[in-house]
């Protein structure tokens, strides 16, 4: 099990609109491209919304990986399971927010993606992969504030879980 990289944002500082100024440029990436989707259609909309949001959803699937993941809430915090087969700690960042968690990752056996490869030494190496070359990018809208300092996130056998205590919870070290 290893741990991964959490960034945070939690307040004005040049680190947090690092931050924010990078998850800005993703989504517009995502409206951009959404937008493009809307215009391929004929550029009407009408009154249904419905299309509007498919555009979206295919603009996140045309752009990012969208891996498989799970939310649990407690009392006290939110557990977020996310599933990150082929990446390593490294490859993967966590962004805490007030009531957002962030997931980011390119994989650097991405670059391989449906190919194949041997290594110069004869020894072989990824001859074919179904991991995707897109980024890999989660994004979970807690219902409350997190402690932006109190989230983990840990990696093992392709399972990031990431813990992030609730804003004003109690821990339970303290009531013990």
């Amino acid at each position: 099990m290893s741990q991964v990289s959490v960034r945070r944002a939690d307040g004005n500082s040049a680190a947090s609109q690092s931050i924010l100024e990078s998850l800005n440029g993703i989504f517009d990436s995502i409206r951009n491209r959404a937008f493009q989707l809307f215009e391929s259609r004929g550029g009407d909309g009408g009154s249904n919304s419905s299309n509007d949001v498919n555009d979206w959803l295919q603009a996140e699937r045309d752009l990012f990986w969208i891996p498989q993941a799970e939310l649990a809430e407690t009392d006290r915090d939110y557990r977020i399971q996310v599933g990150v087969p082929g990446f390593d700690s490294k490859d993967l960042e966590v962004v805490a927010l007030g009531n957002m968690i962030v997931v980011r990752g390119t994989s650097a056996s991405s670059s391989t993606s449906g190919t194949s490869s041997t290594t110069g030494d004869g020894t072989g190496g990824i001859r074919y992969t179904d991991f995707t070359s897109k980024m890999l990018l989660r994004q979970f809208d807690l219902n409350s504030n997190i402690d932006t300092s109190a989230v983990t996130a840990k990696l093992d056998n392709g399972l990031l879980s990431i813990t992030a205590a609730k804003a004003g919870a109690k821990s339970s070290a303290a009531k013990a």
